[in-house]
């Protein structure tokens, strides 16, 4: 395990903060993989290519604070920006009354929306991390919570799905030379 050294905090692009969000979920949760687990331009994709389940790494809003900029130019243009996290589950339309068990789980078979909500939850906030390149820091200050959107039926191609949007807080200089 890397030792994350904060004094090395610089400035970056968006790319790598996706990516080792991505990273860190596909390494902490047992079911995400790279084919299931991805990196996409909206939290819904128009495909689910790693079967049942998914989740995309999005960006999400940001804003750039006027305080922080101050006549610095692009020395000191911050992002307080976010990333969106998207469990999604695949549904069977010819099964309604199972449409619960895609939110809740009942066993060690069936794991439902929520157990992915706690998963990502636990992989990006239960222990200490950040994302980082090697021993630098990323972002400005840690990744934290933000909000969560209910439950909703989503169609990704063909198929239909339940998903919900999670969103985490992402504040970083951007490397515009």
């Amino acid at each position: 395990m890397t030792t994350i050294d904060p004094t090395l905090r610089g400035q970056t692009i968006q790319e790598p903060i996706l990516e080792a969000i991505a990273a860190r979920l596909i390494d902490q949760i047992e079911d995400y993989n790279d084919q299931n687990c991805f990196i996409c331009d909206q939290a819904i994709p128009i495909s689910l290519p790693g079967g049942r389940i998914g989740c995309t790494v999005s960006i999400g809003p940001g804003r750039f604070p006027s305080e922080f900029f101050g006549g610095g130019g692009h020395d000191t243009l911050t992002e307080d920006g976010s990333v969106v996290i998207t469990p999604i589950l695949a549904i069977n339309l010819d099964r309604p009354r199972r449409a619960r068990r895609k939110i809740v789980e009942r066993d060690d078979q069936t794991k439902g929306l929520l157990f992915y909500k706690g998963a990502i939850l636990r992989a990006l906030f239960a222990f200490p991390w950040e994302p980082s390149e090697g021993d630098q820091p990323l972002l400005r200050d840690l990744i934290s919570p933000l909000s969560c959107d209910d439950p909703q039926d989503v169609a990704i191609g063909e198929t239909m799905a339940t998903a919900m949007k999670l969103r985490v807080s992402t504040v970083f200089d951007w490397r515009l030379t």
